[in-house]
């Protein structure tokens, strides 16, 4: 079958563009109001999750039937995941439903590319030429919809840029839904690099340890933010995607910097530690997470290091392979003799 043009040569016209800019406004108002009814105990009986699978649905349906640009649907794609995050931003870390939220994604991203038939101009003139059928991909300015879950990763981004200002709860439960993203594979680098931001502003950034004035869950700047209030954040990583972080950080995952508004260079902490600047995981980045748990984890405040021992163990737990890598005497046959060394992840540093 033949396809027809690109989105980008069926452009909306202005005064659909304000139709659209008018209606993503309201949606965004009224959803936003939705989602603050829902507070504990009664935060996880939310519908939202029903509401993303209908929506997937009603997108998809207009998308098929009418001839339009997909440019048309792309505020609709955007209130899709704006919806999603704020619901997992109120569903409790690890309740069920931060399961059915996740599930929405995998619905959609397993409907495939979406097409549509169309009727298109056969300019082979003399040949039976007219008007024959064709098929149109629904591709974004973001990739396939829905096989590249299109605008997940900006919107994502989006919400991000105001975790620091998140009420504690928020930030635990978010970080608990991005990590059951990654552990399933969605999202790809740009989800992941949502992770080495996430520990590198909790482990790798200089902060007092316990609370102060601006701290609490009442919208701190991010340079009044203690580990007390952002320490819980870190647990979830480890517990819904350690065997995955642990994954990245042998294979040396990193990032492009280029264009992007959420950077994953090592901290201050990091680089003092002897973290190697790279723009993503690595061995040395994971052994300086668990070292800096462990430190916490001796400290004063006792929430604190209740809350760091037990990210600790998570990733003692899910650390298993680079357990066998790094910190562990081997013996190596050299010649005649014996002598131990240290594996560094290139290779045996002999003692």
């Amino acid at each position: 079958m033949s396809s027809i043009p690109t989105p980008d040569q069926n452009p909306i016209s202005p005064t659909e563009q304000a139709s659209l800019t008018r209606r993503h406004t309201a949606f965004i108002t009224d959803i936003s109001a939705e989602l603050a009814q829902y507070n504990p105990p009664n935060n996880n009986s939310h519908p939202f999750a029903k509401k993303c699978r209908l929506r997937i649905h009603n997108i998809t349906s207009r998308y098929t039937t009418y001839n339009r640009p997909i440019s048309l649907y792309e505020p609709d794609i955007r209130e899709l995941w704006y919806m999603l995050f704020g619901a997992a931003r109120i569903t409790s870390a690890d309740h069920p439903a931060q399961d059915r939220l996740v599930a929405q994604v995998l619905f959609a991203r397993g409907m495939g590319t979406v097409r549509r038939g169309v009727i298109v101009s056969d300019e082979r003139e003399g040949e039976g030429g007219g008007r024959r059928g064709g098929e149109e991909k629904a591709v974004t300015r973001d990739g396939e919809m829905w096989t590249d879950l299109p605008f997940l990763v900006e919107e994502l981004e989006r919400v991000w840029e105001g975790w620091l200002g998140m009420g504690r709860e928020e930030r635990v439960n978010l970080c608990a839904f991005v990590a059951r993203l990654v552990a399933v594979g969605i999202g790809g680098d740009g989800v992941c690099r949502v992770v080495v931001r996430g520990l590198k502003e909790v482990l790798e950034v200089e902060r007092r340890v316990g609370s102060g004035e601006g701290d609490g869950d009442d919208g701190a700047g991010a340079g009044e933010v203690s580990i007390k209030e952002l320490i819980p954040s870190v647990v979830p990583w480890f517990e819904y995607c350690g065997y995955m972080i642990e994954g990245f950080a042998i294979e040396g995952r990193s990032f492009s910097e280029e264009g992007e508004g959420i950077s994953t260079a090592p901290g201050e902490l990091a680089m003092k530690g002897g973290v190697v600047p790279t723009n993503g995981f690595s061995v040395a980045r994971w052994g300086f997470w668990k070292e800096r748990l462990e430190e916490l984890s001796r400290c004063e405040d006792g929430e604190v290091a209740e809350v760091a021992l037990r990210a600790f163990k998570m990733m003692k737990f899910w650390g298993e392979r680079i357990e066998a890598m790094i910190g562990e005497k081997v013996t190596t046959s050299l010649g005649q003799g014996q002598t131990e060394g240290t594996w560094s992840g290139e290779g045996y540093t002999l003692q």
